[in-house]
């Protein structure tokens, strides 16, 4: 287990947990197990368990919302230095091209070349979860994990449990300096979709309790307790 990203484990007949180590190489695994779990019809609770995970890339993140998503999400906006502007400017980041991409290098690419992009997570066509979704987080839930924490919280679609994230959102990318060195800069800003800017902030939990009771607090709910 120790050598997987993604630990699945069914805590009862009815509930599927499911830890997600990182969104870097944690895509093949998420797209074998969430189909799964997805199918079967007993489970009616879902706790993802996002505490520790420090992110990763676009693929894997694409991967989860495919099976959690049940309608259009709009994520955020990924503004550049090529764009001018100063704080959040619905008017000028709704005029943001909406991109879907393939790839963290597309995403990456398209972000060193244009003034920013809208990212959406789209409606998907194949089966969904539609249960109950619990998200456990901690100070170390960072980068690619904090707008989809904040989505799922905005929207409802999930109980955040635990505490605030780390509030590491800005969008980085590889750049060869010399030989085998490289380093990894930011290259876009990151505003959720009703403008709010998640770097140094996080995301707070809708019920607070220590990281190492966040799973705890997560089964009292689930098996009848009080928020």
């Amino acid at each position: 287990s120790s050598n997987k990203s993604v630990i699945f484990e069914e805590k009862n007949s009815s509930t599927a947990y499911l830890q997600i180590k990182n969104f870097s190489s944690s895509q093949k695994e998420l797209e074998e197990i969430l189909p799964k779990i997805v199918e079967n019809k007993a489970y009616k609770n879902l706790i993802i368990d996002l505490r520790n995970n420090g992110g990763g890339g676009i693929n894997a993140a694409f991967a989860f919302a495919k099976y959690i998503v049940t309608e259009d999400l709009e994520v955020g906006y990924f503004p550049t230095n090529k764009l001018n502007y100063s704080g959040y400017q619905p008017a000028l980041f709704k005029t943001l091209p909406e991109l879907q991409p393939k790839s963290t290098n597309e995403f990456g690419n398209e972000l060193r070349r244009s003034p920013g992009v809208k990212l959406i997570f789209k409606k998907p066509t194949n089966p969904v979860f539609t249960g109950n979704l619990y998200v456990l987080t901690n100070g170390g839930t960072a980068s690619t994990c904090e707008p989809i924490v904040y989505a799922l919280k905005g929207n409802k679609k999930a109980t955040i449990i635990g505490q605030n994230t780390m509030g590491a959102m800005l969008s980085a990318s590889p750049f060869a300096v010399s030989g085998k060195y490289v380093l990894l800069l930011p290259i876009g800003d990151f505003y959720t979709y009703d403008g709010v800017r998640l770097d140094k902030v996080g995301v707070a939990p809708d019920i607070e309790v220590p990281s190492d009771e966040a799973l705890n607090k997560a089964m009292e709910i689930i098996n009848g307790g009080k928020h």
